[in-house]
């Protein structure tokens, strides 16, 4: 037997079968995106969020039709005096009770509900508990006023309940004809639109996995709704706090932005804890993909950041304290963020952060190259400090991880100083902790104590010298169990679903599967089927003698049945029993290494942002391989790695093919025709009669347009520059709206009948550009071998604009084909006025992104050559994100004028002819930042006039030149308005000496559009001011004409309106 290991690209959705020990692998390529997750059975989500009893658990006291409640339907209970009826709602839950009551018989009668996740704590007079001390009050209803439906305040949420008691606490008759919860967890998710799942030949296992992702998706809540802590620092565990007396509780504390964020825990404490990010993230990615929670969770924790870089042992409202390891779970929940997701720009955005995150980390290393902690806060464990080997290990962990994502960034200079740090950290815990008599890392120099942390994370974070030792804990650590599962001794007599989630990761990368697998299914498997607990979710901690009593606490009742860092198995099972692991960003790499252990067959998938992994294995009686699928996006790269014989081809003799790149002409409807704005030459445009446009790609859609403009750009085509790039008969135009009429078969996004944006850029989605959003850089939609052979490179293609960008027919249509729709259309809403979405379109986008490539921050002193529509725009964009002052540079007076009743500061270049001296002499610190926004011709001196006349020089630099003398050193330029070839008379000497730093490149319009889009609904920008008139798209050629004399009404810009679209 060998192993198989093997890079693999596939140029679509992949699918690879290795049927037998002997057998060639044959490669099938599927066109189709698998649409269904399979196993929705094993889903323990709810259906709906109107949820009603499952059964009668107890009944105290005279109740007559006690299941009447459990009916959806609604039917009659009647409470008869003092009693009491316990319901079972078959899985833990979360919600806000409602009862509809009618009829009652004195106006003094309450009734009460009481809650509780363990069976243990059914009480008709207390809930389970969330303080340190006593039982929570029940809640009741003043159901003497009459009949109607009562219902809870949010405040009184309850996060993770089981069982729930009601109460008739007076001598009356009360009739109840409904009990219902609202599901309020998981706020923004589809229950069971699961994007990920698992099957294997052990039920149990599948029973696990599921339950971990459930346990996620209950302590994923409203951020509305986290726990006041009302009793934290009044109320503590060395109370006596007895019934009668109760403990109030709200869930009425915002603990942070957004719609949605993970905590947790379910019941308590409903806050952001670091430690999560370490374990539920990975388990939340393969299940419900519910990537904005964890990241609003992030922010969150990095928004209260110290300036020193420390990060919170937890969110608000908890007390600020000091905790080395948490501080860095933080951290590792950045980098598997990156992993699952693949947004470059979110990681950028906080990369200072980060690192400055990690340098408080680093300021703990001492001479012995190790980590000495101060701080005892962690995941309640005792004895935290000193040169720890948790803390040690986990900080490698942090150290390797960091490495990959400075080359994500390109960030040389940080990764060869962390790397010689990760170096002599290793070397210095295994001389300083490694006990080779235990076979197992002590705490630290000062103890015996072999902690399971430690232990654990030394093979997670690969902290361990060789395979061998890693075997050795692994034996060691198993060696420990008892009958209930791992032991932590470093937290006295407990077990830990936490740390035993790490002790799994362990085994199995100890190549030790089977251990992994027998853990899951004793301790695991003891949290789903005792009785005692909720057997859907996971519990916080409980004790080595199967006690439900977890040592940091003295409260049984507070315990958490559904805690987030209690579901390790979701994501192991996945990683390794199916094989199934990302190494880059959002799966851009992977590999497919099954370790199955005694499992005869195991299935596991995943979606990210770039598509669909999945892998199928089944092994024969004595262990062989019998069969591998795996399946895998489109330009990936991976892996694979299997133990038997036999190599992997495609059905036709090839390791995979590559899909051929978009279609850039349109294939012309038979009958069917419409009327374009076609180039004919320079200066010269014509309204045609065309084909209309049909589906040519199944990614493409038909939209009817109802609205286009003619842009700056255009006008460069109209005045003849890169004619050698056009031919007559071109649509031209890139900036409209319209209605979709029909598409293609892959378009999941938008259908017939929506109004949508069209988006310029043509990008894909899947190549490496795209996939950290920059999208005008796209490798798939241009074929142009004029651009490579000028740039060395081909950018995106676009919309009606020449054979550089692709040569596709514009929008300056009554109709236009639009590839991949679903990134290159966006739907937009039915009411919004037509001129925010046709100034959104391109000039808002193209404007933002300018602000972006110069990095105009608040307080910044801007400069912006160029008052057209897109200057302005970027003028009064700078603003609103905060500059403080902005000059606007142009010649044309009247522009000049408008750009100053925005509140900008004019320069006149026609008076100011050095612009660059003139503006240092208003501003002798420099610009912060400078954005060019007036294209390519524009030059005031006439030695650059004189080449471009004779063709020595395409470009003129005068407008770069004076941003270049104008900003300050090391600031930031933007080059936003068209450039195409080359210049002369370049300052490249000042550009170096200064530093400054300078980009460009066509919009990245799919990055920008949603934050956009939300500015203008909100009506926080309206881009309509650009549109200074409107006339009928019939009269497009007047226009141009118009538009190149700068004789449009207003000055700016005009809003064409279609036949089609003055009928709307």
């Amino acid at each position: 037997m060998g192993e198989i290991s093997d890079l693999l690209r596939p140029s679509s959705k992949v699918e690879m079968r290795l049927l037998s020990f002997s057998a060639l692998a044959e490669v099938a390529l599927l066109a189709a995106v698998c649409t269904a997750i399979p196993y929705e059975e094993y889903i323990l989500a709810p259906a709906t969020r109107d949820l009603v009893p499952e059964r009668v658990h107890h009944v105290n006291g005279s109740v007559s039709n006690p299941s009447a409640l459990t009916n959806a339907k609604g039917g009659k209970t009647t409470f008869h005096g003092i009693s009491s009826v316990t319901y079972d709602f078959g899985r833990n839950i979360a919600g806000i009770v409602s009862l509809d009551i009618s009829r009652v018989s004195s106006q003094d009668a309450f009734i009460g509900v009481t809650f509780t996740e363990s069976s243990l704590w059914i009480n008709s007079k207390a809930c389970d508990a969330t303080a340190d001390a006593g039982l929570d009050s029940p809640l009741w209803f003043p159901v003497g006023h009459g009949a109607g439906r009562y219902t809870a305040e949010k405040k009184h949420n309850r996060g993770g309940f089981r069982y729930m008691t009601v109460v008739s606490n007076t001598s009356a008759t009360v009739a109840v004809e409904s009990v219902r919860v609202h599901f309020t967890a998981a706020p923004t998710q589809n229950l069971r639109a699961y994007t990920g799942y698992f099957h294997c030949d052990d039920e149990l296992l599948n029973r696990i996995w599921y339950a971990g992702a459930y346990t996620n998706q209950l302590c994923t809540i409203d951020p509305s709704m986290g726990n006041a802590l009302p009793w934290l620092g009044i109320i503590s565990s060395d109370d006596n706090i007895t019934l009668p007396e109760t403990v109030p509780w709200w869930t009425n504390y915002t603990i942070s932005n957004g719609s949605s964020v993970f905590t947790d825990g379910a019941k308590r404490d409903r806050l952001i804890w670091p430690g999560d990010m370490s374990i539920a993230l990975e388990s939340v990615a393969v299940s419900t993909y519910d990537l904005y929670s964890m990241r609003v969770a992030l922010e969150t924790l990095f928004s209260m950041q110290q300036p020193d870089g420390r990060l919170p042992y937890a969110g608000k409202p908890f007390f600020d304290v000091v905790s080395y390891t948490y501080h860095l779970h933080s951290l590792i929940g950045v980098s598997h963020l990156y992993r699952y997701s693949g947004d470059l720009d979110w990681l950028a955005a906080r990369w200072n952060q980060y690192k400055l995150a990690l340098q408080w980390s680093l300021s703990s290393i001492d001479s012995t190259g190790l980590a000495n902690v101060t701080a005892s806060a962690d995941w309640l464990r005792f004895g935290m400090g000193g040169h720890n080997i948790e803390a040690n290990a986990i900080l490698y962990f942090v150290l390797q991880e960091s490495l990959l994502l400075a080359k994500a960034l390109n960030d040389t200079a940080s990764s060869s100083h962390w790397a010689q740090i990760a170096t002599t950290l290793k070397s210095s815990a295994n001389a300083r902790l490694w006990d080779p008599a235990a076979g197992l890392y002590r705490d630290n120099e000062t103890t015996t104590l072999h902690p399971q942390d430690g232990n654990a994370w030394s093979l997670k974070s690969n902290l361990t010298l060789s395979a061998t030792q890693s075997s050795t804990i692994s034996t060691a650590l198993a060696a420990r169990w008892g009958p209930y599962g791992a032991p932590a001794p470093e937290a006295d007599a407990t077990i830990s679903p936490f740390i035993g989630g790490f002790e799994l990761h362990a085994h199995f990368l100890a190549d030790q599967p089977q251990r992994a697998l027998d853990l899951m299914r004793l301790q695991w498997g003891f949290m789903l089927d005792d009785p005692r607990m909720t057997q859907s979710t996971f519990i916080e901690g409980y004790s080595t003698d199967g006690s439900l009593h977890y040592a940091p606490y003295s409260n049984d009742a507070r315990i958490s049945h559904a805690h987030g860092w209690a579901t390790g198995p979701t994501a192991a099972l996945t990683f390794y029993a199916a094989g199934l692991r990302l190494l880059g960003p959002a799966g851009e790499r992977w590999v497919v290494a099954p370790r199955p252990g005694d499992l005869r067959r195991v299935e596991a998938g995943f979606r990210t942002s770039l598509g669909m992994f999945e892998v199928e294995i089944r092994r024969g009686g004595h262990g062989g391989y019998t069969e591998l699928v795996f399946t895998a996006p489109e330009g990936t790269m991976g892996d694979v790695k299997i133990e038997a014989e036999g190599v992997l081809v495609s059905r036709n003799g090839t390791r995979c093919k590559y899909r051929p790149m978009t279609s850039t002409l349109y294939k012309p409807h038979p009958t069917d025709k419409m009327k374009a704005a076609q180039w004919m030459g320079t200066r010269t445009i014509e309204l045609g009669t065309v084909a209309k446009p049909t589906i040519t790609d199944p990614s493409d859609a038909i939209i009817h347009i109802t609205h286009c403009t003619i842009g700056g750009a255009d006008l460069h085509l109209y005045d003849g520059e890169l004619s050698e790039l056009l031919s007559k008969g071109d649509i031209l135009g890139h900036e409209a709206i319209g209605i979709v009429e029909e598409v293609g078969g892959e378009v999941r996004s938008i259908s017939a009948g929506d109004r949508v944006m069209i988006l310029p850029v043509i990008a894909c989605g899947n190549c490496e550009f795209c996939k950290r959003q920059e999208f005008s850089l796209c490798d798939t939609t241009n074929p142009s071998r004029e651009m490579e052979s000028a740039y060395g490179h081909r950018v995106a293609g676009m919309l009606g604009y020449t054979r550089l960008y692709g040569g596709y027919p514009g929008a300056q249509a009554e109709y236009v084909r639009v590839p991949n729709a679903d990134l290159c259309c966006v739907r937009v809403p039915e009411d919004m006025d037509a001129k925010k979405l046709l100034g959104l379109a391109h000039v808002t986008t193209a404007a933002w992104h300018g602000c972006e490539l110069a990095d105009v921050q608040p307080g910044d002193i801007v400069g912006v050559w160029g008052c057209g529509p897109v200057g302005l725009s970027v003028q009064r964009l700078a603003m609103l994100r905060g500059a403080k002052k902005v000059y606007a540079v142009d010649k044309d007076a009247a522009r000049l004028q408008i750009a100053e009743g925005f509140g900008m500061i004019p320069v006149d270049v026609g008076v100011h002819t050095e612009v660059g001296d003139y503006i240092l002499e208003m501003e002798p610190r420099g610009l912060d930042c400078s954005v060019e926004a007036s294209g390519f011709r524009s030059t005031q001196k006439p030695q650059h006039a004189a080449m471009r006349a004779i063709g020595l020089e395409h470009d003129s630099s005068d407008t770069v030149a004076a941003m270049i003398k104008a900003t300050r050193k090391g600031g930031h330029l933007a080059l936003l308005g068209d450039f195409f070839y080359k210049t002369n008379d370049f300052p490249i000497g000042p550009l170096m000496e200064k530093g400054l730093t300078v980009r460009g490149g066509q919009v990245n319009s799919q990055k920008y559009h949603p934050l956009l889009l939300d500015l203008v609904t909100q009506g926080k920008y309206d881009p309509s001011w650009v549109f200074t008139c409107e006339d009928e798209f019939e009269n497009i050629v007047e226009d141009y004409r118009l538009f190149s004399r700068h004789e449009i009404p207003g000055g700016l810009k005009v809003c064409l309106v279609t036949e089609y679209g003055r009928g709307q």
